[in-house]
């Protein structure tokens, strides 16, 4: 099937999903590579569409779709759209400032309740956090995180000198009080950071204590090419510039991680005020689901209730 193909129109506004029977195959598995026999369908917890075959249940889609989800919730009591113009999502949007405050307070809590069970995370996520500059976490809120250029900071007590290098994904950590030091860190002053509380699937995440011995073994050739040392083993402090590196996050990668877990070091768990903590480097951006952003848009919502 060619691209052009699986779009009901030229603009790429809709897409057009292949027709699935029983009997067709898929490859499933950690690597697709699985053959498998659709037997039948059936849907999630979430309302999301599952393919039941001759190798164990397999979800058709890894993100969750939120009008499918919408569609499991209960129908919503009519009389809260007496009044409320339907014909367009912007008729419906001037509309809801010409009703009463009691059904526009009702709609809203409907609203709150849907987005709320939208945000819960799957079985096997894990809660984390992201602190960041005020100037940066509007365009996080809005557009979600991208992969931008970092800095690192080093020296005695790590704030000596600061050196710019390519991210290789996304950096989150499992601490509050570390977010926040990672966010006022990078602030132009005191209180102008804020703090995302994020969930990621844990399940390919890969932690630094049990990490390959291949991969080590390149990171600690890295380290001391790098250093001129004779290190023996990877120390929790340099999994930061190791996870900067190209070569070790490529091959993490190609083992089918998708992050990775490492302890850090003394010095900035000393800076930050706490005796343990994890920092995760996710690898895609789009796998991080922001409570403060992801959940059902107003234009959703207007979109379920058309259904109604």
């Amino acid at each position: 099937m060619r691209y052009h193909e699986i779009f009901e129109s030229e603009s790429s506004d809709t897409l057009k999903l292949p027709n699935l029977k029983i009997g067709d195959e898929i490859l499933a598995g950690k690597f697709k590579n699985r053959k498998a026999t659709i037997k039948g369908f059936s849907k999630d917890d979430h309302n999301q569409p599952v393919l039941k075959t001759n190798k164990g249940d397999q979800k058709l889609f890894k993100p969750r779709i939120v009008k499918l989800m919408a569609e499991s919730e209960s129908h919503i009591d009519s009389t809260l759209l007496q009044d409320v113009d339907m014909s367009s999502y912007e008729s419906f949007n001037k509309s809801l400032s010409k009703i009463p405050r009691e059904q526009l307070m009702q709609l809203s809590g409907v609203l709150d309740q849907m987005r709320e069970k939208i945000r819960k995370p799957h079985a096997g996520y894990i809660e984390l956090y992201h602190g960041a500059p005020q100037k940066h976490a509007e365009d996080i809120r809005k557009n979600g995180f991208k992969i931008t250029k970092g800095k690192r900071s080093g020296g005695i007590t790590g704030l000596e000198y600061e050196e710019e290098v390519d991210n290789q994904g996304i950096f989150l950590t499992d601490s509050k009080p570390m977010a926040q030091f990672f966010g006022s860190n990078r602030s132009d002053y005191e209180n102008d950071w804020k703090m995302f509380t994020c969930y990621v699937d844990s399940t390919k995440i890969v932690s630094s204590d049990n990490m390959a011995l291949d991969i080590k073994r390149v990171g600690l050739r890295l380290i001391n090419d790098y250093n001129g040392s004779k290190l023996k083993s990877i120390a929790d402090r340099d999994w930061f510039w190791l996870l900067d590196q190209t070569e070790i996050v490529n091959m993490i990668k190609n083992k089918g991680y998708t992050g990775v877990q490492f302890r850090e070091g003394a010095a900035t768990k000393r800076l930050a005020g706490v005796k343990d903590g994890h920092t995760y480097l996710i690898f895609d951006p789009a796998s991080i689901q922001i409570k403060e952003r992801d959940g059902m848009t107003i234009k959703d919502f207007y979109e379920w209730l058309a259904r109604q």
